[in-house]
């Protein structure tokens, strides 16, 4: 997160402002809100904290971009929601399971997790990029077919049946 605060304040110096909205709390909130301070983004960022399941989508489903930097993530599932909801994904090469979903063009980008400046200039490139945001709601509607829980238990049934064949 600290390296996408730095990559706003690197907008903002580039006379290209973007707001900011940080979905979540941790440990690491005040030093995060502190660090946007320092920045001179403190204006542009806004912190929401904690948010229940049900109000995610009201938070990030009006969202120009989504960016996830998150490193090793497991599965990602942020990700998949966001494009489940239409929103283009910047997300860190470095992220794990995040790569399942995100490609490098299209829908979203993979950003070194620690180069705001490559970050700025892909959150700038997907800011307004309708091309993005139609290839985000068709990845996303892929996506609400692939880990619908009907065809995720299909998916494993066919996998038990496999197992027992061969045993």
């Amino acid at each position: 997160i600290s390296v996408l605060l730095e990559a706003v304040a690197l907008l903002k110096k580039s006379g290209k402002p973007i707001p900011l909205k940080v979905v979540g709390d941790g440990p690491e909130r005040r030093a995060l809100e502190y660090r946007a301070a320092q920045l001179g983004i403190a204006d542009l960022t806004r912190f929401t904290g904690a948010v229940p399941p049900d109000a995610v989508t009201d938070e990030i489903g009006d969202a120009d971009v989504f960016a996830f930097p998150a490193i090793e993530e497991g599965l990602g599932l942020a990700v998949a929601e966001a494009l489940m909801l239409g929103v283009p994904v910047i997300a860190a090469r470095q992220g794990g399971g995040v790569k399942d979903f995100v490609s490098s063009t299209g829908h979203g980008r993979l950003v070194d997790a620690y180069d705001a400046t490559q970050m700025a200039q892909e959150i700038q490139a997907m800011v307004g990029n309708t091309d993005a945001r139609v290839a985000a709601f068709n990845k996303g509607e892929a996506l609400k077919r692939q880990l619908d829980p009907t065809s995720v238990a299909k998916r494993f049934e066919n996998i038990y049946l496999r197992a027992l064949t061969r045993a």
